[in-house]
């Protein structure tokens, strides 16, 4: 079989070997590759992570006989809400539906996500053409999620984008010849856009994540490197992780209310926020002020692995938005592989049923005093601690490994070609 993966936003294999982390896509071809098929992904020459420009060209690099890379030549932005953006991904489908005509060799299917539809729509109108089929795959709601944070200078023409967008994405999934998705809600939200009734094809696929082994020069670089930020491989405070995006959508005041309680009240518990994005500079000045808030900014592989090896739970500052009741992130699964109980910040969805059902964690509702709570009974009772850090990797092990979902998706992948 030889499949075409569409998905502009991953990092590849290619990117920085510092901080080369495999998400859906990736590891899908890398499955797909192992089961002896051949696989093109196309993906922009932008990197949407760090906002760099790869090759500034179209290119395509062979990575092997059975796995192609081809970047598509991009605008790129600054944002992640801008027009500058919206721009970029125009003139992105433009490049894609341009190259895609010079293909000499046709794939037997083609796997698009959602976002981008302006490339699942050009993927979909190519596929008809040649009688292909294509499956589309809902990643994430753009571009309703779009309005979810749209600046307020948006406003007055938010009818007007979303109007293009959303006719976009409803005829990227009405094309479609199965609508697939991160989980069953992401799945009817890509039927309704597509206007149909589902059919056994139409099928979810978790999120999955491939738990990283930690060599010991790699722990022990981690060490040095959070030694310097007093966080250490021991009992004495208990770790509190968090791994993303620093952006509008997660509501980080109930963490720095809850460290700076604990902070007053010299409690036992550090939170180390990580990453990057509009909420930094505010975090950084609040650590500033707060001894165990601590916010190192971005950091990378090695980094992520040995802050997991060394932190106690993992927390998700998710609020009440379709988006987040309605998935398991990237983010979540990469706590769990860790057996780390998840802090959750809100108190319905998918996510907090599936740690409601294994006691992998708890739901602090947006609440930083309830946070506080929930995380004193787990650094002072060892034996409640051991049982959840347990149920937490059985939670990975049995729902959100790696290397069984896509597994299956590559059988399935395989089963609408026959």
């Amino acid at each position: 079989m030889y499949i075409w993966i569409v998905q502009p936003f991953e990092s590849t294999p290619l990117d920085s070997k510092s901080d080369e982390r495999l998400w859906r896509s990736g590891i899908l071809a890398n499955t797909l590759i192992k089961n002896g098929h051949k696989v093109l992904w196309w993906t922009s020459d932008f990197d949407h992570k760090n906002r760099i420009h790869r090759h500034k060209s179209n290119k395509r690099i062979a990575l092997s006989d059975k796995f192609s890379i081809q970047y598509i030549k991009s605008l790129g932005y600054k944002k992640n809400v801008s027009i500058k953006r919206i721009l970029d991904h125009i003139l992105l489908a433009k490049r894609f539906k341009s190259l895609i005509k010079k293909e000499k060799l046709k794939p037997d299917i083609i796997l698009a996500s959602i976002p981008l539809a302006e490339l699942a729509l050009e993927s979909s109108i190519y596929a008809k053409k040649f009688n292909i089929p294509i499956v589309v795959d809902i990643r994430d709601l753009w571009p309703d999620a779009f309005f979810d944070v749209l600046p307020k200078y948006f406003k007055n023409i938010s009818f007007l984008i979303n109007l293009i967008l959303n006719r976009t994405l409803k005829n990227a999934c009405k094309s479609a010849t199965a609508i697939n998705g991160i989980t069953e809600p992401y799945v009817k939200w890509g039927l309704a856009k597509a206007e149909r009734e589902r059919t056994s094809i139409d099928r979810s696929f978790l999120h999955g994540y491939i738990s990283p082994k930690l060599k010991k020069k790699e722990k022990e670089e981690g060490l040095k490197f959070w030694a310097n930020f007093n966080i250490h491989d021991d009992t004495k405070y208990l770790n509190v992780c968090y791994l993303g995006v620093l952006g509008h959508v997660y509501n980080f005041s109930p963490i720095i209310e809850a460290a700076r309680i604990a902070n007053t009240d010299k409690l036992p518990i550090k939170f180390i926020i990580c990453g990057k994005g509009p909420k930094l500079k505010d975090l950084k000045t609040c650590s500033k002020e707060i001894d165990n808030l601590i916010v190192p900014g971005w950091i990378y592989k090695n980094q992520i692995k040995s802050l997991l090896a060394i932190s106690d739970v993992g927390i998700a500052p998710y609020q009440n938005i379709f988006s987040f009741i309605n998935t398991i992130s990237n983010k979540a699964a990469e706590y769990l592989s860790a057996s780390l109980p998840i802090a959750l910040g809100i108190n319905e969805g998918i996510l907090f049923e599936k740690l409601r059902k294994y006691n992998a964690g708890f739901s602090y509702s947006e609440n930083p005093r309830i946070l506080l709570r929930e995380l004193l009974k787990i650094k002072n009772d060892l034996i409640y601690f051991k049982q959840i850090q347990a149920n937490a990797l059985s939670l990975y092990q049995k729902e959100l490994d790696a290397n069984k979902i896509y597994s299956q998706y590559s059988e399935y992948l395989e089963s609408l070609i026959q």
